[in-house]
């Protein structure tokens, strides 16, 4: 039975998975398999204070479960605790190194030095890939070659610097997201600042004025629309923001209308626009957005206690306390795994989830469960699953997406703010939810943002939302 439940999973069937796995863990409450199949729907129901005990369960009933070891790791991983992941992810491959979705976490789980060259053998042999994750895999492969071998590095003064966010023009009617000027190889140029991007994403036309040449080519499935995005790697040489500065970086260039799609999707970009820039490209910093006031402030994290770990790999850039010099960015990819530490000033910031290049929050949509959003500052409005809709204001009737649906009386809770609610626009988001195995349940856009002074801390899973005028 633990099978099919995963074939359930695999199927988007969360709720059907979730009644057999509970049925299953209540019949054979000593069974290894029916606890960890249990944990498993709950991680993928983004459920992941439920999941955690009944896996400390399973593992407590076999130390030597290699999927229980895999489920604790990517609990351990979305929340920003990637060294204890490494360890967890080592002991699961030791026990089942033929398992391929194991051995996949595993690598992932390694210094690039190590993952790249394991990685190339394991995709000529691996015999259960489907097409789209193999080629993911291959994507990835050639990205973080590519990373490795720029070496990008990034400066700044000691006090950070300030910019301005200027709006994006508005899209059939709908307010704009937020950009910034930057200085490029030289050139100014006006970038979209997005909170669910880790890259830099140009057009070809912008990719052609600064004479970039390609690396490699490569293709990513499209978490939203289906198919998939593609584009090329190219090497940046200099791009500034206000005092800030990263040199030999890798950015990513596509066609002009997969930027243009006005669609959700992780790797869009407003109509007009020179590029895109990710939030988590930011991440050598505390980045703070007022989207009120305008402003993108990027300053110094707090100080790591421990540096490097026992091999002398640094966990993370120190560009705020370099003097000004070059040092390696974390876009470079060279770092170890490291597990989060929360600043005693920072014990009343709130925990986000981590996984490639999203970001979730914990929400609150009236009385019902809490549930799992996305960050999305270019999204103009907050959006809600078809599946979170219909459990919440009980809408049976909805089945299509981008559909106004009326949420008169509830309240959007994260981060302890409140926000009354009216309506919401209505999306589909379960090929996301299957791409990335995490139920997810709407986006807080840039309505909800706007009202917002947030910092975030991506370092260490974590963000700070203060409500404008505060």
């Amino acid at each position: 039975r633990a099978g099919f439940i995963r074939v359930l999973l695999g199927q988007g069937d969360i709720a059907g998975a979730l009644r057999e796995a509970s049925a299953l863990s209540s019949a054979y409450p000593q069974s290894v398999a029916a606890q960890t199949v249990l944990g498993e729907t709950y991680v993928r129901r983004g459920e992941l204070l439920q999941a955690s005990p009944v896996l400390s369960k399973a593992l407590s009933l076999d130390p030597c479960d290699s999927r229980a070891h895999l489920m604790a790791a990517r609990i351990e991983t979305l929340s920003g605790y990637h060294a204890s992941a490494a360890k967890h992810l080592a002991l699961a491959h030791a026990l089942n190194p033929n398992d391929e979705q194991v051995t996949v976490a595993w690598m992932f789980s390694l210094p690039p030095a190590q993952r790249f060259p394991l990685l190339k053998t394991f995709l000529a042999t691996a015999k259960f890939l489907n097409s789209d994750d193999r080629e993911d895999l291959k994507s990835n492969l050639l990205e973080g070659e590519a990373e490795m071998n720029s070496h990008c590095t990034v400066s700044a003064p000691s006090q950070g610097t300030q910019t301005t966010l200027f709006e994006n023009p508005a899209i059939s009617k709908d307010p704009g997201g937020q950009s910034i000027d930057t200085i490029i190889n030289g050139k100014k140029h006006r970038l979209s600042l997005s909170t669910s991007t880790g890259n830099i994403f140009f057009p070809y036309s912008t990719a052609k004025n600064l004479g970039l040449t390609p690396i490699v080519k490569a293709s990513y499935a499209r978490l939203y629309a289906g198919g998939r995005l593609n584009y090329y790697f190219a090497n940046l040489d200099s791009l500034r923001i206000g005092d800030v500065e990263f040199r030999n970086c890798i950015v990513k260039v596509l066609d002009e209308s997969q930027m243009e799609s006005t669609e959700i999707d992780a790797d869009t970009n407003p109509a007009g626009y020179d590029g895109s820039i990710g939030a988590l490209f930011l991440s050598d910093f505390l980045v703070r957005i007022d989207p009120r006031k305008h402003q993108l402030t990027l300053g110094a994290l707090p100080p790591l206690e421990s540096k490097a770990d026992s091999s002398g790999l640094p966990y993370w850039s120190d560009v705020s306390r370099s003097g000004g010099d070059p040092v390696p960015s974390i876009n470079g990819g060279a770092y170890a795994q490291y597990d989060r530490t929360i600043d005693p000033e920072m014990k009343s910031w709130t925990s986000l989830l981590r996984y490639r290049d999203s970001m979730w929050l914990p929400v609150f949509i009236g009385p019902g469960p809490q549930v799992l959003f996305l960050l999305e500052l270019n999204d103009p409005w907050e959006r809600i699953s078809t599946n979170a809709a219909n459990q919440t204001a009980k809408l049976e009737s909805l089945s299509t997406a981008n559909t106004s649906a009326p949420f008169h009386g509830y309240f959007f809770d994260f981060a302890g703010l409140l926000f009354p609610v009216d309506s919401w626009t209505v999306a589909r988001f379960d090929e996301y939810s299957k791409h990335l195995k995490l139920e997810t349940s709407g986006t807080i856009g840039l309505n909800a943002l706007r009202q917002t002074v947030f910092t975030l801390d991506l370092r260490d899973n974590l963000v700070q939302f203060v409500r404008a005028g505060k």
